[in-house]
């Protein structure tokens, strides 16, 4: 039976599950630490912080394959030609592998891939940004179910937070990545940055929000409105309900006072 490209996708799509990796002694040791109440550490807040460092550390790999294809000082110049910007690269071609070529569409599969020039660096952002959010978020829905006293404001609040942060992030070594690519040649130095600006904005931002309690007023703040609003209705629609119980146990007009 011959299956479309179409057909295929749509059975992945109707399969597709999503699987949490966690050590089985780890998992066991964060519940010892919510439940026995010996320690007022955060386990998943190291977990966290660990998983943001470790995923901005994920763009060494193109560092080195930078260097390793162009050398450590190896330059590029990007260049706007008929509204289309070409990187051109400076050396002798023959001793590359990949970039062959003197002049690449700074749009190339190969430029974009090595986060070369202010396109390719912002993609490998980007990615970066997304799987923060993708291993953060489990984190936090881990949390909220083995945690007795967490209540939806702070998890929520939690999840609100780690994706203003990666987000932040995200925008400060985007920046930093810019403003490198427009004073330097250097092929390597905007993604090198890049890393640095990324591991001390995740550790900057951590320590703002312990030393002001961001997340702690975030979870405060939604946890008023939904007194304010959804709380109350709860509460009135409560006291109508047994205004009307007692109405009827004792013979009185149903309604009389609340509706009439």
């Amino acid at each position: 039976m011959n299956t479309t490209s179409s057909e295929v996708k749509s059975i992945v799509n109707q399969n597709a599950q999503t699987l949490d990796v966690l050590p089985a002694e780890e998992l066991v040791e964060i519940h010892r630490r919510y439940t026995s109440g010996t320690t007022t550490n955060d386990p998943t807040a190291t977990i966290k912080a660990s998983t943001s460092l470790g995923l901005v550390a994920l763009d060494l790999p193109k560092a080195q394959r930078i260097i390793r294809e162009l050398g450590l000082t190896g330059r590029v110049k990007v260049v706007t030609h008929r509204s289309k910007q070409y990187v051109i690269f400076k050396g002798n071609p023959r001793s590359r592998s990949i970039l062959t070529g003197t002049r690449y569409s700074a749009s190339n599969p190969k430029v974009v891939d090595m986060a070369i020039g202010r396109r390719g660096v912002n993609k490998a952002i980007a990615s970066g940004a997304r799987i923060s959010i993708f291993f953060t978020v489990p984190v936090n829905i881990l949390t909220h179910i083995i945690s007795d006293d967490q209540t939806k404001a702070e998890f929520l609040s939690a999840i609100a937070t780690d994706i203003a942060k990666a987000s932040l992030v995200a925008a400060i070594a985007s920046v930093a990545g810019s403003a490198t690519a427009a004073v330097t040649t250097i092929a390597a130095g905007p993604i090198v940055v890049v890393i640095a600006a990324g591991i001390s904005a995740t550790i900057g931002l951590d320590a703002l929000d312990r030393r002001f309690g961001i997340t702690e007023t975030l979870a405060n703040e939604l946890q008023e409105a939904y007194d304010d609003t959804v709380g109350e209705i709860n509460r009135q629609a409560a006291e109508v309900n047994r205004r009307l119980k007692w109405q009827i146990l004792n013979g009185r007009p149903v309604g009389q006072g609340i509706f009439y």
